[in-house]
């Protein structure tokens, strides 16, 4: 009985939260934004970005700042020490959180909060909430737990922080936060998740981006933030 009152709970919270935001934050603007938020935890948009990111940093490597070459093999290699983990944290993301979608979607069904609700008001529930997606996109229906966009975002979020060294650490972590942070609130503003879908995704994404920085630093994921800032050694 106890756990059954605490997962009571945590449901009218998660539908309470859901109606609190699409009540107080929507606005023509962010109805605009939004969706180009969201499609930034797109796993091939987020590939496609790292790639980029990397041949820059790849052919600007050794230039002065304002021209370009051609890359070396030690520019690659030197591009891939935060590439490789970042891609492998992505694809392990892409694969867990859809699987964890169809296994729990027989264990127990999570309607998106769109249907939910459309559903509800079928058997005249719920008459007076009122809950739409934004405006252009279709709402999804497939089930909802844990949120991939989220779990992609916080996986990419969690290796950029664990590449980033000491000296960079504060800076690293607070842009992947805010980062990841934003997409999985546009997955609740879209209405295409319950909070908890977008909780449940940052873990699993967390999850990933270790296991990833795992498997590139033999075992220690926290080999890079234990190194010595540049100018330690230097001294």
């Amino acid at each position: 009985m106890a756990w059954h009152g605490l997962w009571e709970a945590v449901i009218n919270w998660d539908r309470r939260t859901m109606l609190e935001i699409a009540a107080t934050c929507r606005t023509p603007f962010l109805d605009r934004l939004m969706p180009h938020i969201t499609d930034l935890g797109l796993g091939h948009v987020q590939a496609l970005a790292m790639l980029a990111v990397a041949a820059v940093l790849a052919c600007r490597s050794g230039s002065d700042g304002r021209g370009w070459r051609r890359p070396t093999r030690a520019a690659l290699g030197a591009q891939f020490r935060w590439l490789g983990p970042m891609l492998l944290a992505t694809l392990l993301a892409g694969i867990i959180a859809p699987a964890a979608k169809v296994a729990l979607s027989v264990v127990s069904p999570r309607m998106r909060p769109v249907w939910f609700y459309t559903l509800q008001h079928r058997q005249g529930r719920h008459l007076e909430t009122r809950l739409g997606g934004v405006p252009g996109r279709r709402p999804l229906r497939a089930n909802g737990f844990p949120s991939g966009h989220t779990a992609t975002s916080f996986a990419v979020g969690a290796v950029a922080v664990l590449v980033s060294g000491r000296r960079r650490l504060a800076r690293t972590t607070g842009a992947a936060l805010v980062a990841a942070s934003l997409i999985g609130f546009s997955r609740v503003y879209m209405a295409d998740h319950w909070p908890l879908d977008v909780l449940g995704g940052a873990v699993v994404g967390l999850l990933c981006g270790l296991a990833a920085m795992a498997v590139a630093r033999r075992g220690d994921p926290f080999a890079d933030l234990r190194q010595p800032p540049a100018e330690a050694v230097a001294a």
